[in-house]
């Protein structure tokens, strides 16, 4: 009888903070909303690239323009101050590696840091982003 009581008491709790935890995540989601755009620098040969991300309600893409290759990112985790990503590129493969991992933190509110990652190279990438003001702004 005890085990059945703190399971309803758990399964109370746990349906009460849903909405709430629901509430953060898509608190954090808008925050990010828009077009952002930066510059990108490679750990292996010090290089910079340009990187350009839209984030609609719809989905996630992201251009880099410079080296020609872009595509869309997965969402695959919400924290408290980031979101962590699953690159795959629809373009220019051969330029650049596909299938990274993206976590962007918020740095303030039109800034965000960019850290890009490949589980099969020891290649990483950081950036900043910012906030593209609208012209109707």
């Amino acid at each position: 009888m005890k085990n059945i009581s703190l399971l309803g008491l758990f399964g109370c709790l746990l349906l009460l903070s849903t909405p709430h935890a629901l509430a953060e995540q898509s608190s954090m989601l808008k925050q990010f909303t828009g077009a952002w755009e930066g510059m990108g620098t490679q750990s292996d040969d010090g290089s910079h690239w340009r990187i350009r991300v839209n984030s609609r309600s719809y989905g996630y893409f992201i251009d880099y323009p410079s080296l020609v290759c872009g595509g869309v990112w997965k969402l695959l985790k919400i924290t408290d101050s980031s979101l962590i990503f699953k690159e795959t590129l629809t373009y220019g493969m051969e330029r650049c590696i596909d299938r990274g991992e993206i976590v962007i933190n918020k740095v303030a509110a039109d800034k965000m840091s960019y850290f890009w990652s490949s589980s099969n190279s020891k290649i990483i990438a950081v950036g900043d982003l910012a906030r593209k003001l609208s012209a109707s702004r």
